[in-house]
């Protein structure tokens, strides 16, 4: 074809997408193998690049586009962006933007100015207008053209206007899909937030790299996870025999979200994010200190803050583990308290005639046992909430007011004896949203299922003061137990006559009260809590001294 004598080499830029893209999706990418047929290898040579090729992809690569690993050079800088911090924060389903409000700061929104340049990506088309519409909802009016969205079905001229215009500064929030994600080169964004599960490790970083392009500018990567993705799927229970339910069961177990299981790991890692990311695309080792723990990402973050303030005596957790939502018991002998309810409950299951039978409760979690002197267990009755014994699963109005005012009184007295000279501020500590979800469920009586309401990333100081936070709310609940215990004598009319009354006061009708079911006593004396109606002249009521 007279070709191959003006062809110097063949670059392929974001090599990845050959292996993510190479089968039924873009099948263009699988073909370009057929290139090299138009130049001999020895004449034009292959150049591949891409920020974020792992194992396995680079693998799919090589045997792609039929290249030789023992004949190439491998240059491997890898895509570590000390500039970028990355956290993660849990939200309570895909369509739940109420972590923008803080995150983007919107009700603090008076200039275009204080608009932080914003890259947000979503997975849908639809997710674009959705965000969009939410963010602009919350700001003044005359800063809504400062936010725009783009995806791929925009035409093309709108869409070049609106990149042109986030390039320039003019929009500082642009909400888009994957169709801005690879190849802009922005320098100046400072921020970059992911509402929903990405579909991959690879694609995140892709995503995440978009934010502090220029070295110098300290950038922040803001994943927005599911909580659907760290709740364990609960089997569901047929009638079968118990060797193919184990096997069903077996089969069943996971999350109720399936993601990426690299991805999975960032999402669950407990020690370093960054390290997670190192370690999946074979980034190069670096210096100990090149990243310091404020800026590397949000478990390093809390970990930093916790040390500098006190001895941290709980490990820090980032997000919930691989472990089950609900611990289970430690094992004991059958007779035991600890696997066996001191008193019955009705049973989950219905029998034959569709009635709860009585049957013991759960097992109980060993913090609910105290030993006695003689060294058995028994039943803490100070562990359970009182309001989550009553059956009460939310709290009253009044009941929620002096819950909250506790928890402040608690976070005021924590703050002013153990952080006086640091610079936590009273959200830190203890913060309203989880104040807010603390006064409102009743059913919160231990550190679990504090830890089922909440992550340490949305409570750093969860592993040190969720006992205590326990405990306050047990002291509430049991203050308004007794309270609600102590009800106030009814009121009763008597009707007497004027007369009788004049009679038996010396002066005029005086209170009456009235005792027992069976019949009436009334007692001319100052007694409390009964009303007297007098009615005269009329034939009195008969009345026994």
């Amino acid at each position: 074809m007279g070709l191959k004598n003006n062809i110097l080499a063949w670059v392929i830029d974001e090599a990845h997408c050959i292996s993510m893209w190479g089968g039924e999706f873009r099948k263009s990418y699988g073909k370009l193998v057929t290139l090299r047929t138009y130049a001999p290898r020895g004449v034009a040579p292959l150049l591949l690049l891409s920020a974020t090729l792992s194992q396995r992809p680079l693998h799919d690569i090589e045997a792609s586009l039929e290249i030789d690993h023992t004949t190439c050079f491998y240059l491997n800088l890898g895509n570590d962006r000390k500039n970028v911090k990355m956290s993660i924060h849990v939200i309570q389903s895909r369509d739940d933007y109420s972590q923008l409000d803080k995150l983007l700061e919107l009700d603090r929104a008076a200039l275009a100015s204080d608009l932080k340049k914003t890259l947000i990506f979503v997975n849908t088309r639809d997710e674009t207008m959705h965000v969009w519409r939410y963010i602009c909802q919350r700001i003044p009016p005359y800063l809504r053209d400062a936010v725009g969205y783009m995806h791929s079905l925009k035409a093309a001229p709108s869409q070049g206007d609106l990149f042109n215009q986030f390039v320039a500064g003019t929009v500082r929030y642009l909400v888009a899909t994957e169709s801005i994600g690879m190849g802009a080169d922005i320098p100046d964004i400072e921020r970059v937030v992911h509402v929903g599960t990405p579909p991959s490790l690879t694609v995140w970083v892709q995503r995440a790299g978009r934010a502090g392009r220029a070295p110098g500018l300290r950038a922040e990567a803001i994943l927005l996870v599911e909580r659907s993705v760290f709740q364990r799927r609960k089997p569901r229970k047929r009638k079968t025999n118990k060797q193919l339910e184990a096997a069903i069961e077996e089969v069943e177990k996971g999350y109720r979200k399936n993601i990426e299981t690299h991805l999975r790991n960032l999402v669950q890692a407990k020690d370093c994010r960054r390290r997670v990311c190192d370690e999946y695309f074979n980034n190069p080792p670096r210096e100990s200190d090149a990243v310091l723990p404020e800026h590397c990402c949000d478990l390093c973050t809390n970990r930093a803050a916790l040390a500098t303030s006190h001895t941290a005596t709980l490990p820090l957790d980032g997000l919930p583990d691989n472990s089950d939502t609900h611990p289970s018991s430690p094992s004991e002998p059958e007779s035991s308290p600890l696997l066996r309810g001191l008193d019955l409950t009705p049973s989950r299951s219905r029998n034959r005639f569709g009635k709860r039978p009585m049957a013991e409760r759960e097992p109980l979690h060993p913090l609910c046992l105290d030993t006695n002197q003689d060294g058995g267990n028994v039943r803490n009755t100070g562990c359970t909430n009182p309001a989550s014994r009553t059956g009460i699963s939310v709290r009253s109005k009044e009941h929620r007011a002096l819950a909250d005012q506790a928890l402040r009184d608690w976070r005021r007295d924590l703050a002013s004896r153990e952080f006086a000279s640091s610079s936590f501020t009273m959200d830190v500590i203890l913060p309203e949203s989880v104040i807010r979800t603390l006064t409102y469920h009743a059913n919160i009586a231990s550190v679990d299922t504090l830890s089922e309401h909440f992550t340490c990333g949305e409570w750093p100081f969860l592993p040190r003061y969720g006992q205590a936070v326990v405990d306050v709310l047990r002291r509430v609940d049991a203050q308004w137990a007794e309270k609600k215990t102590v009800k106030a004598p009814k009121l009763r009319t008597v009707t007497i006559s004027a007369d009788r009354a004049n009679c038996e006061n010396k002066g005029g009708p005086s209170v009456v009260s009235i005792m027992g079911e069976a019949g009436v006593a009334a007692e001319c004396r100052n007694v409390r809590h009964v009303r007297v109606r007098v009615r005269a002249p009329a034939p009195a009521l008969s009345l026994q001294d």
